[in-house]
């Protein structure tokens, strides 16, 4: 099976990258802007934008590309122009989203108005009626990094994927954790243990918000999982290797890892650091995603057991210091 990984430079594309290596069958094309081209034993690595079709598409002739895996499919313009030169000349395309498009995200960030679906999130929970969640009121300017979070939504990404003639499977990922992760999503408690900070300020409704994360090293083997199995083409799936569970019970996965005594606080006086960061968001609206249909159809298993996610998790931290 020869593997073409578009936007294999971050987090996520590196650990599939790296997950196809070990599985030792597969020959992978690891594709990015910023890399730079070369050959060794079974990876090729090349620079490729895949904003041009045309360049993904002579990639695909050239090596002979029987799975494409989607990293970074963020704006329904591109990625439609992508998909449609693709559509036919694939075997398989792997589209990597979100558990941003469940409504109960939208909920959670107030865009929406209703209840919220309690319980598991399944595949065939309501998505958002609001289309692109990361616009602000005012439009981003030109040369802004984060321009392009003004155009980005998986929903109509999904949408165009599902019309394709070509086998496709769509990866809903929660929020994916470990070593370079650039949104250092466990910052927040990690490093005041690791400066042997005795009190930890928290807010009491971000220790009690119940969401769903995983370790980077198990959201790459079940993106792997998936890439030869017709048992995964054409259908949705979440992506899940631990169950939800509250940030309070996060607090302590760290704790008894790192050997901290910790009291913890709600913050005092005017908002800041955390507590002004999850100001805006309704955190009685649960993330919380169900994993079993990926279990179930491709007899998914995590490689990695929590202790070893948050191990290395712990050692990316300290090596941020």
């Amino acid at each position: 099976m020869k593997v073409l990984v578009l936007g294999a430079g971050g987090m996520i594309g590196n650990a599939v990258v790296d997950q196809l290596i070990l599985s030792e069958q597969n020959m992978i094309v690891s594709a990015s802007r910023n890399t730079s081209p070369a050959v060794n034993n079974r990876l090729v690595t090349v620079q490729a934008d895949r904003a041009k079709p045309e360049m993904v598409l002579a990639l695909v002739k050239r090596y002979k590309v029987d799975v494409i895996v989607d990293v970074v499919a963020y704006r329904p313009g591109e990625t439609d122009r992508l998909i449609t030169i693709l559509d036919g000349q694939i075997g398989h395309y792997v589209l990597l989203s979100s558990s941003d498009v469940y409504r109960n995200y939208g909920l959670l960030h107030r865009m929406e108005t209703g209840s919220p679906t309690l319980g598991l999130l399944d595949e065939n929970a309501p998505l958002r009626s609001i289309w692109y969640p990361y616009r602000n009121k005012v439009a981003r300017r030109i040369g802004d990094p984060d321009l392009w979070l003004d155009a980005y939504d998986k929903i109509p990404i999904e949408a165009a994927v599902r019309r394709m003639k070509t086998d496709w499977t769509i990866l809903r990922l929660p929020m994916v954790f470990g070593p370079e992760d650039r949104h250092r999503r466990f910052r927040w408690v990690i490093q005041p243990m690791l400066a042997g900070i005795g009190e930890l300020e928290v807010p009491q409704p971000w220790l009690d918000w119940t969401t769903t994360y995983g370790y980077v090293g198990n959201v790459a083997a079940a993106i792997c999982d998936v890439l030869a199995d017709t048992r995964a083409f054409n259908s949705i799936f979440n992506v899940t290797d631990t169950p939800p569970a509250p940030h309070s019970v996060w607090v302590q996965r760290f704790a008894e890892a790192l050997g901290w005594t910790y009291n913890i606080k709600a913050p005092a006086g005017e908002e800041r650091g955390l507590a002004l960061a999850i100001s805006a968001l309704d955190l009685s609206v649960p993330l919380a995603l169900s994993g079993e249909k990926l279990c179930t159809a491709v007899a998914f298993k995590a490689p990695f057991d929590l202790d070893d996610g948050i191990a290395h998790t712990v050692a990316f931290e300290r090596g941020l210091n």
